[in-house]
């Protein structure tokens, strides 16, 4: 043996610790993420619950994209425009209010919920995670 040679043992106890420390990683993201869409869901149904109470219409935003347009004036109870969810004030770098994977939240007006199919660490879908409003 040659001193501070390594042996396959070495590189062995190597691989399972960068396995495990990628593990950890992907395991914390995937957390990250799932919180986010926990808090969105939260979010994007407390602004439909306003939305709804502000208006003078019976009809509801269909996507997250109306709502984030927010309800006009001439719509609104008090005659105010108002704004339900703020982008720049949650901290959302961009101009569009999506899942962590990119894609949009679906609101379904019918049945009163706001969903999301979350992805795991290889993209496949998980179970839709619904919330209603």
């Amino acid at each position: 043996d040659v001193l501070g040679s390594r042996g396959l043992g070495d590189v062995y106890k190597r691989q399972v610790l960068l396995g495990a420390l990628a593990n950890k990683y992907s395991t914390a993201e995937q957390n990250k993420r799932i919180i986010k869409v926990d808090n969105d869901l939260k979010v994007i149904a407390t602004a439909m619950l306003q939305y709804e109470q502000d208006s003078l219409t019976a009809s509801l935003p269909s996507t997250v994209d109306e709502l984030l347009e927010g309800l006009p004036a001439s719509d609104s109870y008090d005659g105010q425009a108002h704004e339900y969810i703020s982008l720049k004030s949650r901290g959302d770098e961009a101009d569009k209010l999506v899942d962590p994977w990119g894609n949009d939240y679906v609101i379904d007006v019918n049945s009163r919920t706001v969903s999301c199919t979350p992805k795991d660490i290889f993209k496949q879908d998980l179970p839709t995670v619904k919330l209603e409003f």
